[in-house]
């Protein structure tokens, strides 16, 4: 907004660079919808819009990868954390339906735990 505030009437604009290379003006001269038939400018139009959606879909998936793969991190690490308070308590002898209890789990999940724990 500063440039525009101090910037006045008289002043010319000057583009950059790279807009001087050919295949950006023949790209411009392409694009300028105001030289399109009425049927060309809906078609750029609708062209222009379906890029936008695809840009906007995949944007949006990518979005869903990576919270469902931090989710899943986020669960396995809870599940970890679980599986170590089950070992500690019954490394101290505490019984595994109290270690059920005090940790709100299965005893099922608990005698999982205690047998893998028992293999190694």
């Amino acid at each position: 907004m500063k440039v525009t505030d101090t910037s006045r009437e008289t002043d010319t604009y000057n583009s950059p660079e790279f807009w001087s290379e050919e295949w950006i003006q023949e790209a411009i001269k392409e694009l300028d919808l105001s030289n399109m038939t009425p049927m060309e400018r809906e078609y750029a139009e609708r062209q222009i819009v379906k890029a936008v959606m695809y840009n906007t879909s995949m944007k949006e998936r990518e979005d869903a990868i990576r919270e469902r793969d931090e989710e899943r991190q986020e669960k396995e690490k809870l599940q970890q954390q679980r599986t170590e308070s089950v070992i500690k308590l019954l490394v101290r002898k505490t019984p595994p339906y109290e270690v059920a209890d005090i940790l709100s789990i299965s005893l099922e999940e608990v005698l999982k735990i205690k047998q893998t724990l028992e293999e190694k």
